[in-house]
């Protein structure tokens, strides 16, 4: 399975680093959103079929100021099974890297 990165745009890193955790993670989401609209319905699906990066969750979750249970029911997954596929993505992300 592959895992999809948010891209988050230079200006979105530079954001990130010099403001708070909750700006960065609005900001990391709404770019994520607005690069959707130039990919092809093919590549969307395709992404959707392969799984978003699980730093997704937490960006909506910031994004929109909701709840755990919120999350859990627009996510259809409970928190620990999202939190525990965020660690199994950073690993895989870890092991490519480091290969």
């Amino acid at each position: 399975m592959t895992v999809i990165e948010m891209a988050a745009s230079p200006s979105a890193l530079r954001a990130a680093k010099r403001s708070d955790p909750h700006d960065a993670g609005v900001e990391m989401f709404w770019s994520f959103s607005s690069s959707r609209g130039s990919l092809k319905d093919s590549e969307r699906l395709e992404q959707i079929k392969e799984g978003f990066s699980a730093g997704l969750v937490p960006a909506l979750r910031m994004t929109f100021n909701l709840q755990e249970r919120n999350v859990e029911i627009l996510m259809n997954a409970s928190i620990s099974a999202l939190e525990r596929r965020r660690r199994e993505q950073e690993a895989r992300l870890c092991c490519l890297r480091a290969a």
